[in-house]
């Protein structure tokens, strides 16, 4: 399965939504709001990266940055949301992950 990454467009949203809630519906640690916050900060204008990882004409997979505010008030900082990659199932099983935070960390 080849795998395209790209900068994320307007028509995206819905996929993004889905592969977002996807990814996070088993898991623990959350309250699966996470495709609503990456909604709002597409809708402030708040995302620094936005790409989707697309295999056979689909988004199967999803990496935001953002800038956060730390702390102590220092400035220039990004945030990588906490999934790194929401992914699909199918990429998942196929350990795609780890090659794709390497590149996204690069």
């Amino acid at each position: 399965m080849e795998i395209c990454i790209r900068n994320e467009t307007p028509n995206d949203a819905a996929a993004i939504e889905a592969v977002t809630a996807a990814a996070f519906l088993e898991a623990p640690h959350t309250s699966h709001t996470e495709q609503f916050i990456v909604a709002a900060l597409r809708a402030a204008g708040a995302l620094s990266v936005s790409l989707v990882a697309e295999a056979e004409g689909a988004v199967v997979g999803h990496v935001a940055v953002s800038p956060v505010t730390i702390s102590d008030g220092a400035i220039g900082w990004y945030g990588l949301r906490s999934s790194d990659w929401s992914l699909t199932a199918v990429i998942k099983r196929r350990d795609w992950s780890r090659s794709c935070q390497t590149a996204s960390a690069a």
